[in-house]
């Protein structure tokens, strides 16, 4: 934030701009202090917007005044992404809602402020589902999971949130409004589809240089599993496509503020069975690995001697599938639409 910043005038200009509620008290300010972190920043006060305008109006006034914007959605993070002392943008009391659900389509519409699992519960009416599935789905957002790109258990088969993200709706930092689209890296800049001379178009023609001059060295450090680290720049252009898209998501809010997200769905699973895999060696478990991983289950759960040892002592009807002598053990899940493929 900016020094010389007088909280009482923010809050009052805002007042003028905005619909939705406005919290500069210093209860709420504590409260939004901190998340699922141990680390502590006060802000300088709380917005809730009612709708996208809202969003677009605070963007641009804090644009105009210096003033540093974090979005927020259930403030589950474990890093302190959420934490800021400008403004704290609360996407989850208003932008809660569905827009669309398109079972032919395969897609859903959504608001950053809806809650995974409430989407899935929507999605389960049409026997549709979306597959990432952080430990988090019961309270956190859609807008965090593309934030911090959020996966799961079953991302071994279904991969990241990354893969599903079809387009979105951004407000940029000066306020300005685009959607993202796949677009052939060709067009941009000469026949980019965007609004001439608007930051849109420069970030798509600055990112299409940096991608293009950096190719050799982004792909060398190309992650082979999931990363959380930097930005996304190894899928931005793939197969001559440009996706936007794949650059916001895993970027933690630090580039724009997403205000709607066009989702891929899937055919939710007919059948779904679990196995389990005893090592009387950790080593072997390891080795174990690759095998697992051809048989393409969706997903695999770690128990290690430990926490196998406070099964057995406090569930004796376990002991029967839970013997002796067990340095590790793996439960192993497989879906799918085919009984037979399955078990």
């Amino acid at each position: 934030m900016g020094k010389g910043i007088d909280p009482e005038r923010v809050e009052r200009h805002l007042r003028t701009l905005i619909k939705g509620e406005l919290r500069f008290d210093e209860l709420t300010r504590v409260i939004y202090s901190t998340a699922g972190c141990l680390y502590k920043i006060k802000p300088l006060g709380v917005v809730f917007p009612r709708d996208t305008e809202d969003v677009i109006r605070l963007v641009e006034y804090a644009y105009d005044q210096g003033i540093s914007v974090t979005a927020r959605g259930a403030g589950s993070s474990l890093a302190g992404q959420v934490l800021n002392d400008g403004l704290i943008v609360d996407l989850s009391k208003h932008m809660n809602r569905i827009l669309e659900i398109d079972p032919e389509g395969g897609y859903a519409v959504v608001q950053p402020g809806v809650v995974q699992d409430r989407l899935q519960e929507a999605l389960n009416e049409h026997g549709k589902f979306y597959p990432p599935d952080p430990s988090s789905s019961a309270y956190s957002t859609l807008g965090g999971a593309i934030a911090n790109n959020a996966s799961g258990a079953r991302s071994i088969k279904y991969g990241t949130t990354k893969d599903y993200v079809l387009e979105l709706e951004l407000v940029l930092s000066n306020g300005e409004l685009i959607r993202t689209k796949p677009v052939p890296v060709e067009l941009i800049p000469d026949e980019f589809p965007g609004r001439p001379g608007t930051l849109e178009e420069e970030i798509y023609a600055g990112l299409k240089r940096i991608a293009i001059e950096n190719k050799e060295l982004i792909e060398r450090y190309r992650p082979r599993t999931k990363s959380s680290s930097g930005y996304n720049l190894f899928d931005l252009i793939k197969d001559g496509i440009f996706d936007l898209a794949k650059l916001i998501t895993g970027s933690e809010g630090t580039l724009a503020i997403v205000t709607e997200a066009k989702l891929r769905i899937a055919d939710k699973p007919a059948f779904r069975a679990v196995g389990l895999a005893h090592f009387d060696d950790v080593s072997k478990a390891g080795e174990a690995v690759p095998k697992l991983l051809e048989m393409n289950p969706s997903a695999i759960d770690v128990m290690d001697g430990l926490v196998i040892d406070l099964v057995r002592g406090r569930e004796r009807a376990l002991d029967r599938f839970l013997p002796e002598g067990i340095e590790m053990s793996y439960l192993i899940e497989f879906d799918g639409q085919d009984r037979e493929e399955v078990f």
